[in-house]
């Protein structure tokens, strides 16, 4: 099957589609061909250079995108190519111009069309790293920083004395690891570090972090903290099936659907707020491994197949 994999850069969405990607390949044989449509660029200039890319590909047989930027050039090179659309997150488009919507369930309330939109816990997460990995260390206790959101604010004092209280019951301290995320505020990393009294080599900047370190240490399962705006990061750690605990970090409302999916993982099992948290005691087991990868794509490949993908390649109209 050839696949067209539209890419703004933001390895956020780029890793949401290679999650898929990597499930799709474990069940069937797949030629992905890139196309970069960045997000800075503006929407004339995407559209004109995704069509200019994909005229010289094979024509596709599924075109795949997932972030804004992507939306138009995807819902195009679909419609030039004669075959399915499928976004991942919901579009800002309307749902019914794409063949097949793949978005976590707090995405989609109230906007739902059950033989299009595929429901997920949360954003799809790439999974199967061994535990030989590439991580540099061997962290019992990963400490995973958010930051400021349109659902949630930032408290660095707060923050500072959940970690000193988890850090006081630590049994081994230097087993720990804090790594921060594009939204974690400048400074707070090594406000976090004096107070805490951590070495630098318990510190891991985003720019610093090397390709595949946090997916490999996540696959050792350690205990994971994380603070609650990162959902990225949550079920990039529940997906690893690692033991997962909530930092608290204040929210901007009282309720939203976001914060329901939060809920909803406390209630099951899987996550442990700090609130319940008691020293002494490793953080819970979850239910299980959340693979939503897999599950996407054992339902997306009946209906490929009942679309007749995979036919003879040519090119894309021009």
């Amino acid at each position: 099957m050839v696949i067209l994999l539209l890419q703004d850069g933001k390895p956020g969405h780029e890793n949401q589609a290679f999650a898929l990607l990597e499930a799709l390949q474990e069940r069937l044989p797949l030629v992905v061909h890139p196309i970069a449509v960045p997000a800075r660029r503006g929407a004339l200039v995407r559209l004109v250079g995704a069509w200019m890319q994909a005229r010289r590909l094979p024509r596709p047989d599924l075109v795949i995108g997932a972030g804004h930027a992507t939306h138009v050039a995807l819902l195009l090179l679909a419609a030039l190519a004669r075959v399915p659309s499928l976004v991942l997150m919901r579009p800002s488009l309307p749902l019914q111009w794409f063949s097949k919507v793949v978005a976590p369930s707090h995405d989609v309330v109230g906007r739902r069309s059950s033989a299009r939109v595929i429901e997920t816990w949360g954003p799809l997460c790439r999974h199967g790293v061994s535990p030989g990995g590439t991580a540099a260390c061997t962290p019992s206790t990963l400490v995973l920083l958010g930051g400021p959101s349109k659902h949630h604010h930032w408290d660095p004092a707060s923050l500072e004395m959940n970690l000193a209280a988890l850090l006081a019951a630590e049994a081994d301290p230097s087993g720990w690891c804090l790594v921060t995320s594009r939204r974690t505020p400048a400074g707070a990393l090594e406000r976090l570090a004096r107070a805490l009294d951590l070495q630098p080599e318990q510190l891991m900047p985003w720019q610093h972090c090397p390709a595949g370190w946090l997916a490999a240490a996540l696959a050792r399962r350690p205990q994971v903290w994380v603070t609650e705006d990162s959902m990225s990061m949550l079920f990039e750690a529940l997906s690893a099936g690692a033991r997962v605990g909530l930092l608290p970090v204040p929210r901007r409302r009282r309720q939203t659907r976001l914060q329901a999916a939060l809920d909803r993982l406390v209630s099951e099992g899987y996550v442990l707020p700090m609130a319940a948290w008691q020293p002494g005691r490793s953080l819970p087991v979850p239910p299980r491994e959340l693979r939503e990868s897999d599950r996407v794509a054992d339902l997306l490949i009946p209906w490929l197949r009942a679309l007749g993908v995979g036919g003879a390649a040519s090119r894309v109209p021009s």
